[in-house]
C-alpha cells in the first residue's frame, strides 16, 4: 500500500465518525422537531446556509439522498467555503453515482482551514473520487484499444514510473518513490514538457496489474504510452552495495 493509501485508510474511522453527528436512525420523521424549527428559521430567511446545511444532514444520514441533495445545494451556494456543506454535499453526490460532481465539490477543501476535520475528509474523498475516475477511464480506454493507435501521442508528455529495488534489503524498498518523485519535479522543471500525474501511472499499474519488475519494458511501453497519452516513459532500477553505494539503472523509452 502507498503512502496515500495508507493515509485514506487511517482517515476511514474519522469519516464514518463524521456521518454519524446526527445518529443513525433512517427515518427523518425521528428529527420532525429538529428539521421544524429548522424550517421556521428558512421561514425568515430562506437561505440561512446552516439551517440548509442541517437539514441536508439530517436527510442524508436518513438515506433520503435526493432531499439531501436540494438542500446541501442551496447551503452551497448561500456558503460554499463550508467545509461540512461541501463534505456532505460530495457525499450526497456519490451516492447519486455522480463521481465528477463530487470531485467538484471535494475539489474545495483548499478552501476549508487547515485545522477543520472536514479540510483532511474533503482531501480523503477527493484522492479516492480522483481514483475512481481514472481507474474508470482506464477501463473504458481498454474497451477501445485498437482505436488508440490511431490517435496522435504528444511527443512531450512523459511519464515517470515507480524506480524498482532490486536488492534484498528492505530498509531500501521505499527509495524507489522519492527517486521517482525527485525525478518528476526535476523534469516538470522543463517548461517544454508536461508530466503524466503521478496518480495516473500509480492508477494505470494497478488497472493493468502490472508488476513492478516490468512496467516499463521496450516491448509494453508503447502500450502504456497510449494509455497515458505519453510519448515517452521513464522508469528503471536501482540497488544498493554493502558499502552502502548506490546504482541506478534508468532508461527512457
Amino acid at each position: 500500500m502507498n503512502a496515500r493509501g495508507l493515509y485514506v485508510l487511517l482517515l476511514l474511522p474519522l469519516i464514518l465518525c463524521a456521518c454519524g453527528t446526527t445518529g443513525t436512525v433512517e427515518n427523518p420523521q425521528d428529527y420532525e422537531l429538529t428539521i421544524r424549527k429548522l424550517q421556521e428559521r428558512l421561514v425568515t430567511n430562506p437561505a440561512d446556509p446552516e439551517a440548509l446545511r442541517d437539514i441536508g444532514v439530517i436527510y442524508f444520514e436518513t438515506h433520503h439522498y435526493p432531499q439531501a441533495r436540494d438542500y446541501l445545494k442551496k447551503a452551497s451556494i448561500a456558503n460554499e467555503h463550508d467545509g461540512k456543506t461541501q463534505f456532505y454535499l460530495g457525499m450526497t453526490r456519490e451516492y447519486d453515482h455522480d463521481l465528477r460532481g463530487a470531485l467538484a465539490a471535494y475539489i474545495n477543501y483548499t478552501d476549508i482551514a487547515s485545522s477543520s476535520p472536514y479540510h483532511k475528509l474533503m482531501e480523503a474523498r477527493y484522492y479516492v473520487v480522483t481514483k475512481q475516475l481514472i481507474a474508470e477511464q482506464f477501463r473504458q480506454l481498454a474497451a477501445n484499444e485498437d482505436s488508440l493507435g490511431r490517435q496522435n501521442t504528444p511527443s512531450n508528455a512523459v511519464a515517470v514510473f515507480p524506480l524498482v529495488y532490486q536488492g534484498s534489503e528492505q530498509k531500501y524498498s521505499a527509495l524507489g518513490e522519492g527517486m521517482s518523485e525527485m525525478m518528476t519535479i526535476d523534469l516538470g522543471r522543463v517548461k517544454k514538457l508536461r508530466l503524466v500525474e503521478r496518480m495516473r501511472v500509480e492508477e494505470l499499474m494497478s488497472e493493468l496489474k502490472l508488476s513492478a519488475s516490468g512496467a516499463v519494458d521496450p516491448s509494453t511501453a508503447p502500450r502504456l504510452g497510449k494509455f497515458l497519452a505519453a510519448g515517452r516513459i521513464i522508469g528503471g532500477r536501482y540497488d544498493v552495495s554493502a558499502d552502502n553505494t548506490l546504482r541506478l539503472d534508468v532508461a527512457s523509452v
